[in-house]
């Protein structure tokens, strides 16, 4: 496997040129962003590479294009923190998370991943248009390009919860209740009140930081 410095691997999407000889547009539309974007990566050892990064939504994955080859990074325990854009990625397993909102209580964290739909009828000579300009919709918190079949690849945001060095993937505000079990009651009258969107990131922000200062 072909390797760049010590912390490198192959990435085995294409050896093509991005933009020139990309033959499967449906890998190009699960990538977060719509280009690769000039960013950061922040090694444990205090080194900083330079280089233009994207983000996997198939396998969580931080990928980067250098020399004609995309490429995926490697030994993630080498990595400390990974910039792109106004975002900050880190490793935690074998997956890169954004960091949300820190605290030392826990950590409201986001993973991306995708789902691929059929285009109604009708849709397509919309899609069309802009076919490879995927669109962020900010009621849904997710992205939705097309793919050379003719399917919507829709990219949504999933949200963790990183509590003693656990992540929690919140699918449901009432999860909350066995992560922050002291806090149960006001949590409970919290939920019934506010009615939380779960996929929507301002209100898991905003149930995050009231658990977070019902603990205090």
């Amino acid at each position: 496997m072909k390797k760049l410095y010590f912390f490198f691997v192959l990435f085995l999407m294409t050896e093509a040129g991005y933009g020139q000889d990309v033959e499967n547009n449906t890998q190009q539309s699960k990538l977060l962003f719509d280009h690769f974007i000039f960013g950061s990566v922040l090694l444990k050892s205090g080194k900083r590479e330079e280089i233009a990064l994207n983000y996997n939504t198939s396998d969580q994955q931080i990928i980067f294009f250098r020399n004609g080859n995309y490429l995926i990074l490697d030994e993630l325990e080498k990595v400390d923190t990974v910039y792109i854009k106004d975002k900050k990625f880190v490793p935690l397993h074998t997956f890169f998370f954004e960091v949300l909102l820190q605290n030392k209580q826990a950590d409201l964290l986001a993973t991306y991943t995708n789902v691929q739909k059929a285009i109604p009828n009708g849709y397509a000579n919309n899609l069309a248009q802009d076919a490879l300009n995927p669109v962020f919709t900010t009621t849904t918190n997710s992205y939705i390009g097309e793919t050379s079949k003719k399917e919507i690849v829709e990219i949504k945001k999933v949200f963790w919860i990183n509590k003693k060095e656990t992540q929690t993937q919140i699918n449901n505000p009432k999860q909350l209740l066995q992560l922050f079990t002291k806090e149960k009651k006001a949590i409970k009258k919290y939920i019934r009140k506010n009615s939380p969107d779960i996929t929507d990131e301002e209100s898991v922000k905003k149930i995050y930081g009231f658990c977070l200062q019902i603990s205090i």
